[in-house]
This record gives structure tokens, C-alpha cells and sequence, in this order.
């Protein structure tokens, strides 16, 4: 039976990573927009301390000359990453040492953001954005991410190098 005990081996269930991304994608749910990014924070004790998805800053009316032009929405739009931290401070929570579960690669923006907050570990099922909001293919993103010491765990994206190519992972 080895290290598994007798209720682990009757009652499976996922994994922490797993668990809180699933809720990210729930949260995720919640935008408006079609790109529907949601994220959590977590910190060590396994509780979430804040949430986030993309959309206009809370009571600013999201009509449609506002939301579907996608140039002029994204003047609009507040990231989901950005709305965690802004949640977390808005409520007194702190958000260093947390880990992110975020449902798509962060923009650059964002993964600057997320640096600043102090999260220590970025964990995502999604993939890179096709049409990032600020230019980049994600190595600019990666890299922000890998040089502050976040920890990034992506099963989808396989970054070789950040200062050369990427691909995504099989």
C-alpha cells in the first residue's frame, strides 16, 4: 500500500494545483469579455485570499461602444490579475508569498504586477496569448517572471529559452 492511506486510496482527488485552477476558470467565468481570464491567489496555508477576472473597473457600465471594439475595450479593461491584487488590497489581504493560478500566460503587464504583489509562484493550465495586449509573444512575460524569481509551472507552454524562442508544449 505504501505511503498511501486506505481514504486516499478510496476517495482520489486532484491535486492542490489542479483544485485552484479549477476555480480560477470559474472565476474566469464571470467576465464579460471572450477571453474570460480568471485568477486566484492562494498563500501558504492552501486558502484563497483574493480573486480576479477581466473586465471595466466595478461600476462603470460595460456598453457595447465600450466592449466591442476590441482597441477601445482594452482602454476599458481592468486584467484579472490586476483586479486580484486590487481585491486583496481593497480588503486588507496580502498577497506576498502567494501562489497565482491564472487561466491564461500573464501579459507583461501583468506579470510585472504580479512581481510587485510579491507572488512566488505562477501556476497555469492555458496557453500563451495569440494577441497580447502589449506586443509580446511572451518571452518579455517569461522573462520578467523567471529573472524575479517567480516560480512558473506550465505543462502547455515549453519556454526553451526566454531570450530566444518558445514553443508550445505538445
Amino acid at each position: 500500500m505504501g505511503a498511501e492511506t486506505l481514504s486516499e486510496i478510496k476517495f482520489p482527488r486532484e491535486s492542490w494545483d489542479e483544485y485552484f485552477y479549477s476555480i480560477a476558470e470559474k472565476v474566469a467565468s464571470r467576465s464579460r469579455d471572450d477571453s474570460k481570464v480568471g485568477v486566484v491567489f492562494v498563500d501558504s496555508e492552501n486558502t484563497i485570499v483574493s480573486t480576479g477576472y477581466n473586465g471595466l473597473p466595478r461600476r462603470v457600465s460595460d456598453d457595447k461602444t465600450r466592449i466591442n471594439d476590441d482597441k477601445e475595450k482594452l482602454r476599458w479593461t481592468v486584467h484579472a490579475e490586476a483586479n486580484a491584487i486590487c481585491n486583496a488590497a481593497r480588503t486588507g489581504m496580502p498577497t506576498k508569498n502567494c501562489i497565482a493560478y491564472v487561466t491564461k500566460f500573464p501579459c507583461s503587464r501583468c506579470a510585472g504586477e504580479l512581481v510587485q504583489a510579491g507572488i512566488i509562484r505562477l501556476v497555469t493550465f492555458g496557453k500563451m496569448w495569440k494577441n497580447d495586449p502589449n506586443g509580446d509573444d511572451g518571452r518579455r512575460s517569461w522573462t520578467i517572471l523567471s529573472e524575479s524569481g517567480v516560480a512558473v509551472y506550465a505543462p502547455k507552454i515549453l519556454m526553451i529559452d526566454a531570450k530566444d524562442t518558445y514553443a508550445p508544449a505538445a
